[in-house]
């Protein structure tokens, strides 16, 4: 029999009700597959999204990649790539964390099993674009924040670093606790 250890992914749209049929319809196809397949669901995580401050900030999440990474389980389904995330950058980082403990990520909307060899493949290209991502958001970071700054300048409000002794006070207090 089919040794693999899975545990469930759901998540609902921070505004959504955690016990809607939403989550539980994403419930019963992790379910499904996983007795299809004759796999071992050990758990269902699930998360609520946390709007802004990066996809990756969820407590289900950070739980189920962990205990991958401790060998408590082999695989992370999920019924959905949006319920996993909306970003390349976070996918690659899903996949990077999963790929150093030999874990496995089904998503079966999309159908990526990163245990067939069409998995590996697809998981290797988005690796390489969230990679992209990661780079092209570094080099565009520092334009965007001249331009902000620069925009300001316009507008007639002045930023702490251009009022020396205001940026002297911050430090001061800071220092002060």
């Amino acid at each position: 029999p089919d040794q693999t250890k899975v545990l469930g992914y759901v998540s609902v749209e921070q505004n959504g009700d955690p016990g809607a049929a939403e989550m539980r319809e994403q419930a019963q196809s992790i379910d499904s597959l996983c007795r299809r397949r004759g796999w071992d669901l050990l758990e269902l995580v699930r998360d609520v999204e946390i709007s802004g401050g990066g996809s990756l900030k969820r407590p289900g999440l950070m739980y189920a990649i962990e205990r991958v990474g401790k060998g408590e389980a082999s695989c992370i389904v999920v019924s959905e790539l949006n319920r996993l995330t909306h970003s390349a950058v976070d996918l690659s980082r899903v996949l990077e964390s999963l790929a150093r403990t030999n874990g496995r990520l089904v998503v079966m909307d999309v159908g990526l099993d990163t245990a067939s060899d069409a998995g590996r493949i697809a998981a290797n290209s988005l690796l390489r674009v969230g990679s992209w991502e990661r780079r092209r958001v570094l080099e565009s970071t520092p334009k965007e924040v001249a331009a902000a700054r620069a925009r300001r300048a316009t507008a007639g409000l002045p930023a702490v670093e251009d009022i020396p002794a205001l940026k002297q006070r911050i430090l001061e207090m800071r220092g002060e606790g």
